[in-house]
């Protein structure tokens, strides 16, 4: 088997793309040991896979930092402090940067506060920043080279590209987990975030790659990583470790099955090949029309597909190895409609309708339900981060129409950065 089409991507690219791979894989792994354990000191094997990816692109952007400022200028280079290196790698260090610094910053966070109750704590949010410009940062590095060398149609470059931009959709999808589970994929909140952060990060990744079927192979590699950590997690055993403990596993607990991102990549992938091919019908604003285009249809296809995927995975149907439904539930979160039906009195004047069962706004129960039935039902009620019940909006034609607005304006802002990213050669 000819190899020689890998040889033509430089070797500091793949150490990149396989630092990035660590450190998504670390995350999801981390995120899975809190909802499985719960107890985890800083040398935890998740934090040890985080950490080694960061290390690793870290000192990989300063490899070649150090090497065009001393040894052969041989790249389109920024000067820093003295230094010379493509942007992407000062892009990369400074992610590395940010999360060794993230690292004492949360570990004073859980002595002062205890454990987090919300994946976004402040030391979080400086970690998933450092995490989004290492994996960024790897991006725009096979990106400069392909376009400083002309190799647009290059295979390999291609490929590599889309896996990478893949573990940027990967790590934004991470940031919306608590809005993605099945049971609340008939709520406002999982819509309204999916719709207006997705797009942008998409339409910037796809727009750099001349294949037809771009998004939907970029949708694959999305989607493959993430059913590999619902099918693979699971066999591993895990015990709670840590109050309070609201059910019995004894295995690790699995993210929520990947979005279909699949099908509506590839009707986008269809829209955008006519596109392209009669571009020059629409003059001066071929821009703007696409992007109309491409936001109409990826929220109305996106939303059709995962409302009644969510149906289909909550039923019977998905009680199983390969969609690991009832499995990405964490120990801490008990059943439901049991602690409902024992703390009516804490619902003061909110009003539940959630299956077949009623509570009006005095805080009677009008009609009961199996508490056993909670992880195969809609929510349209749920505990914040904080204790507290909050009501879930559903969502509706009225309220999902705005969304179709802003999916559209995402759309435009992520085919202009893409532009950007088009020409990008440091």
């Amino acid at each position: 088997m000819n190899l020689n089409f890998l040889k033509s991507i430089p070797f500091y690219c793949y150490l990149l793309a396989f630092s990035g791979t660590m450190i998504i894989v670390g995350v999801e792994w981390d995120i899975s040991w809190h909802s499985s354990i719960g107890r985890d000191t800083f040398w935890s094997p998740p934090h040890m896979a985080i950490y080694f990816g960061g290390i690793l692109a870290g000192v990989t952007a300063s490899y070649i930092v150090l090497k065009q400022t001393f040894v052969n200028n041989d790249m389109a280079t920024v000067n820093f402090w003295g230094f010379k290196g493509p942007i992407a790698c000062w892009i990369t260090i400074w992610g590395t940067i940010a999360m060794l610094t993230s690292a004492p910053f949360d570990d004073w966070w859980h002595n002062a506060y205890g454990l987090d109750v919300k994946i976004l704590s402040p030391p979080h949010v400086v970690l998933a920043m450092g995490i989004a410009a290492i994996i960024f940062g790897s991006v725009l590095s096979i990106l400069s080279e392909q376009n400083r060398l002309n190799k647009k149609d290059s295979i390999s470059f291609n490929i590599l590209y889309l896996y990478t931009s893949s573990l940027l959709i990967l790590m934004m999808s991470v940031l919306i987990t608590e809005d993605s589970f099945l049971n609340k994929q008939h709520g406002l909140e999982f819509y309204k975030k999916s719709l207006i952060l997705l797009p942008i990060f998409i339409f910037a990744l796809i727009r750099p790659s001349k294949y037809k079927w771009t998004f939907t192979i970029l949708a694959f590699f999305y989607m493959i990583h993430r059913a590999l950590l619902v099918w693979i997690l699971p066999l591993f055993e895990a015990e709670p470790m840590l109050t309070p403990i609201r059910r019995d596993i004894d295995y690790f607990v699995a993210p929520p099955f990947p979005l279909f991102l699949i099908i509506p990549a590839f009707f986008i992938d269809l829209i955008r090949f006519y596109f392209n091919k009669y571009n020059n019908y629409f003059g001066n604003y071929s821009f703007l029309i696409k992007n109309i285009f491409y936001g109409f249809s990826f929220s109305f296809i996106f939303f059709v597909v995962h409302w009644y995927s969510s149906i289909l995975l909550l039923s019977p149907f998905g009680r199983n190895w390969f969609f690991g439904t009832g499995k990405t539930i964490p120990y801490f979160i008990g059943k439901l409609y049991a602690d409902l039906e024992a703390t009516p009195e804490r619902l003061g004047e909110m009003y539940i309708k959630s299956g077949e069962k009623f509570i009006n706004k005095a805080g009677e129960i009008v009609q009961l339900i199996k508490p056993e039935l909670h992880d195969y039902t809609f929510w349209f009620m749920d505990k914040s981060a904080y204790g507290d019940w909050v009501i879930i909006e559903p969502v509706n034609l009225f309220n999902f129409l705005p969304l179709v607005l802003f999916c559209i304006v995402s759309c435009i802002i992520g085919s202009f950065i893409g532009g950007w990213l088009n020409r990008v050669k440091r």
